[in-house]
């Protein structure tokens, strides 16, 4: 709890999405070892790519707050780069989530994928669009 509420506070997040991508990362990997497990497909190698995500994950969510604040001391410029990102990883690894469920005979409801699915795609075009829209203002495309 109170690591998920420092993280927070240095990046600006909200602790239930900290928490989240935490959860949603470890489910992913937990999912993903049993399914392995399960097939006979269990490789250390597998194993290595699955851990390697977490070290991953920190470095992808520091870069991004190092833009987020750079771009808001710099410029200005307040857009929640970090909450969209932290909400990118959760939808990406809740995709991942419902891929090893399928893959174990588990029935998962159409309407949970489909949500999942497309409430990834809306925060895309929504970062992109935010993102574009800056792009207008700026004489030199954003270069």
């Amino acid at each position: 709890g109170a690591l998920v509420a420092w993280v927070s506070g240095v990046l600006g997040a909200d602790p239930m999405l900290v928490a989240l991508t935490l959860i949603s990362l470890v489910a992913d990997f937990a999912l993903g070892m049993w399914e392995a497990v399960r097939r006979g497909h269990f490789r250390c190698r597998i194993m290595a790519r699955g851990v390697a995500k977490f070290p991953c994950y920190c470095v992808y969510i520091i870069l991004v707050w190092w833009v987020d604040v750079a771009l808001s001391h710099a410029i200005g410029f307040q857009v929640p780069l970090v909450k969209f990102f932290l909400a990118y990883l959760i939808l990406t690894d809740t995709v991942s989530i419902i891929a090893h469920l399928e893959r174990m005979g588990w029935r998962v409801p159409k309407l949970l994928a489909l949500i999942v699915r497309r409430g990834r795609k809306k925060l895309v075009a929504s970062v992109e669009k935010t993102l574009a829209e800056d792009d207008k203002n700026d004489p030199n495309g954003g270069m």
